[in-house]
């Protein structure tokens, strides 16, 4: 997102929404300005109609570190129209907001843009079961570039995703606490099989499984952030 002041002053680029949300788009600048704001979420009325299917509570703790990370906190930003036009506390796309599940008039309002982004986030959190990073892939990155993942993968793996949605998720989940998020692929050995096995620190400060004469690769990812 970037400010008003940075769009009039390159030439080269559109900082400003598409036309049917311009004059929402001025009402919010007028209104806050480019002053970052904390949405108090606990006055804002999510129910079951909102977040359904028993997910609720988790989507509730996912909105605020959702808020600061994709719009810095800026009720009035706007993405470059090279990255879709995103929009609002939530950077909603202009064809996402026009959604009939979303129903979203006015993505700069901070209640209506919540409301909205809590319908999506439990409607994610639904179809992956709960998984958070799973989740936060499809908001960020959509459900056909996920779905595919998991039609060749057999599951959800956050290493074959496109580098901003790893960064996305990670992110994310940093603001709400987790510490560590898996997001390449690494490798483990297998030792054959009667082999002593020992480990051994290398040069990098990682540690290798070594095992006899030959040694099985295959890889692995840890999904589940705790």
């Amino acid at each position: 997102p970037i400010t008003l002041a940075a769009a009039l002053s390159d030439p080269m680029i559109n900082q400003v929404p598409a036309v049917q949300y311009y004059t929402a788009w001025t009402e919010s600048l007028a209104k806050y300005g480019f002053a970052r704001q904390n949405i108090d979420f606990a006055s804002i009325r999510i129910t079951e109609a909102h977040a359904k299917d028993g997910y609720l509570k988790q989507t509730r703790s996912m909105l605020p570190s959702i808020y600061s990370h994709e719009s810095g906190r800026f009720y009035s930003a706007v993405s470059a129209a090279s990255d879709g036009g995103a929009m609002g506390p939530y950077q909603f796309m202009p064809a996402t907001a026009r959604l009939p599940k979303v129903k979203l008039h006015n993505p700069f309002d901070p209640v209506e843009s919540t409301q909205a982004a809590a319908t999506l986030i439990s409607e994610n959190l639904s179809v992956s079961r709960g998984n958070q990073i799973e989740a936060l892939a499809r908001y960020n990155w959509g459900w056909k570039g996920v779905d595919g993942i998991k039609a060749r993968h057999g599951s959800f793996q956050l290493a074959y995703a496109p580098a901003e949605t790893r960064n996305h998720a990670r992110s994310v989940l940093r603001l709400m606490g987790v510490k560590e998020v898996f997001t390449k692929v690494a490798k483990k050995i297998t030792p054959t099989k009667n082999r002593k096995v020992q480990v051994a620190a290398n040069t990098n400060g990682k540690k290798n499984l070594k095992a006899g004469n030959k040694r099985q690769k295959q890889q692995y990812i840890r999904l589940s952030a705790r």
